[in-house]
């Protein structure tokens, strides 16, 4: 590659050419996307970019070694439990009023014939 056709490139397309590995712009591609993107939205990603997009069975540990060491949990599009979010979700169901009950539960014993 020249320096002229290196000054045309645009985008992330510079740095994932330098990249030599597949895990590299695995990684590449976290570093630019949102924080707790999934495995397939890195694949989008690559694919968008024009790279080769690597298999769901390779990508899956290189993306779950690089949320384990950047502190993301993956909650698959929830929103993560954190115990102010639970506080505020148990005092959110103690101000609501009581659901009446109209199903009544039959009294035990022999069932009453209808003949």
């Amino acid at each position: 590659m020249t320096t002229d056709e290196a000054g045309t490139l645009t985008g992330h397309d510079a740095a994932l050419s330098r990249l030599r590995t597949q895990k590299a712009k695995i990684r590449y591609a976290l570093e630019h996307l949102p924080r707790g993107c999934s495995v397939e939205d890195v694949r989008l990603w690559l694919h968008r970019q024009g790279q080769t997009v690597p298999s769901r069975p390779y990508a899956t540990p290189i993306v779950n070694e690089w949320r384990a060491r950047n502190g993301v949990e993956d909650t698959s599009g929830h929103i993560p439990l954190t115990p102010e979010l639970i506080a505020e979700l148990n005092g959110t169901e103690r101000r609501s009023p009581p659901i009446p009950h109209r199903w009544r539960p039959r009294p035990p014993g022999p069932r009453a014939s209808t003949r």
